[in-house]
């Protein structure tokens, strides 16, 4: 799971987090920018299941990422959340889950999502979920965008399929830059 931000660490909008620099005293005045990739930059601002902002760069390094697009009013969405939260929680170390919800309504959303173990973009401002949407091209619910949180580079907009037809190799595949799934695994009606 996430952790929060180290001490000091601040990310802004625009996708930069200040960090203390090795050796810094902690006075704050000695700092370095890191700056997230560009795909990832419309999750510059995330918090968990209590509303704590976390770092984004601590909750993309060495992971792959799901970008999960999802609502609670979606019936395919409602069957597929719980078998990703189940699957996320099975590999936590190596996977992380960011939630952007096209919920109707803060509450709804919270009904939604709370217990999954998925971090998530802030309801509000309504315009960074639909921009994050739409930079990740979706096109439809559910939508889960798997992104190297490393290198900010888009694997597939494939999650749910992959996560769905091969729970066993999809990771595997992700971190080698494929799909995770192949087309006969998606024409196997088993």
């Amino acid at each position: 799971m996430a952790t929060d931000p180290p001490a000091g660490a601040v990310c802004d909008p625009q996708g930069v987090c200040r960090m203390p620099a090795r050796g810094d005293t902690g006075s704050g005045v000695e700092a370095s920018l890191i700056p997230l990739p560009k795909a990832l930059r419309p999750l510059s601002v995330l918090e968990d299941e209590a509303g704590h902002k976390l770092s984004p760069a601590g909750v993309f390094k060495g992971k792959m990422i799901g970008v999960y697009v999802s609502a609670g009013w979606c019936p395919p969405c409602r069957a597929f959340s719980p078998v990703l939260s189940k699957w996320a929680k099975e590999h936590k170390d190596e996977f992380e889950v960011v939630f952007v919800s096209l919920d109707k309504s803060e509450q709804e959303m919270r009904d939604y999502v709370t217990g999954k173990g998925f971090v998530r973009q802030p309801f509000e401002p309504e315009s960074d979920r639909h921009r994050a949407a739409e930079s990740f091209g979706v096109q439809a619910l559910p939508t889960l965008v798997i992104v190297n949180g490393d290198t900010g580079a888009v694997v597939t907009s494939w999650g749910r399929s992959a996560i769905t037809k091969n729970p066993n190799g999809c990771l595997t595949a992700w971190k080698e830059g494929k799909h995770g799934v192949s087309w006969l695994q998606l024409l196997k009606p088993w």
